[in-house]
């Protein structure tokens, strides 16, 4: 199929605008979903903890199907090995803060 007719060519413009779009909502729906459930329920969504942090068994998985597989929720809680030390870095962090004023506004 030959697009020489300057329509076409206008069309098939226009669907992949509309796809591009549909592709950029559906990753934003997507990532604010898994955001909301971090933050409201406290899950880890995957991944390898933070450093300073260790995965936790949160129970069962919500989704029927994924429990009887017996898959189980994690969440994060602080790792008793290295949160001293992120402890640690986060009190000179603030410390080296205070002993650099920020620069005054030009």
């Amino acid at each position: 199929m030959a697009f020489d007719n300057p329509r076409q060519l206008a069309l098939l413009d226009l669907l992949g605008v509309h796809s591009q779009r549909d592709v950029s909502r559906a990753r934003h729906r997507s990532t604010a979903a898994m955001r909301a459930q971090a933050e409201l329920q406290g899950r880890h969504l995957g991944g390898r903890p933070p450093y300073g942090y260790r995965l936790a068994d949160a129970g069962p998985h919500p989704n029927r199907a994924h429990a009887a597989w017996g898959r189980r929720l994690h969440r994060l809680e602080p790792d008793p090995a290295t949160a001293p030390h992120v402890r640690w870095i986060c009190e000179q962090r603030l410390v080296s803060a205070r002993a650099w004023p920020a620069s005054p506004a030009p």
